[in-house]
């Protein structure tokens, strides 16, 4: 280790400060700060949002904090779960309108897709006539992974097509425009 007052030591140190000084002024503080305020704020909301997850649910978790296009894909599947349909064409078009705010809202819709179906899979393979309706448990797990293929289809699209209304070629024709 060399001594500390070595005339190279010194000579190193001198350096380093002189390199310290002319770089400081360029350090972006002003960036720095602000990424540490992003994520503080961050945090908090994550911290709000699974609040509200865990008091609430899911469904209302994200109608609080998720994308708007989120918020609208769960008006859509609303007005989509009473009508006589083809559940091909429901959960294309809700996962289509989620996903149309971009990769988050994908990411939202995707999830929140996976989430209905999870639900279902405990609701059906606990209830003797719905597991029978289904042909068994081979059957429920089918049509789980049929839907969250179509969520995945609809998806696709929301995201390429950036608007709402591209989404209503996956619906039939008497229920095009006919908005929730």
């Amino acid at each position: 280790m060399p001594n500390n007052t070595s005339p190279v030591w010194d000579s190193v140190k001198n350096f380093t400060q002189d390199a310290v000084n002319a770089i400081a002024p360029y350090i972006p503080t002003y960036y720095i700060g602000y990424g540490v305020g992003t994520a503080q704020n961050t945090f908090n909301k994550l911290k709000d949002l699974y609040s509200a997850y865990k008091q609430n649910g899911a469904t209302y978790a994200a109608q609080q904090y998720g994308e708007p296009s989120v918020r609208q894909a769960i008006k859509a599947a609303d007005w989509l779960s009473p009508l006589n349909m083809s559940d091909v064409n429901k959960h294309q078009y809700v996962s289509c309108v989620g996903s149309t705010g971009g990769p988050l809202a994908t990411a939202e819709t995707l999830i929140g897709g996976a989430k209905k179906e999870i639900d279902d899979y405990k609701k059906k393979m606990n209830d003797e006539e719905l597991l029978k309706q289904y042909g068994g448990r081979w059957g429920v797990i089918g049509d789980g992974l049929k839907d969250l293929g179509n969520d995945v289809k609809g998806a696709w699209k929301g995201i390429w097509s950036d608007n709402p209304e591209k989404c209503e070629e996956l619906l039939p024709e008497k229920y095009r425009n006919k908005r929730y």
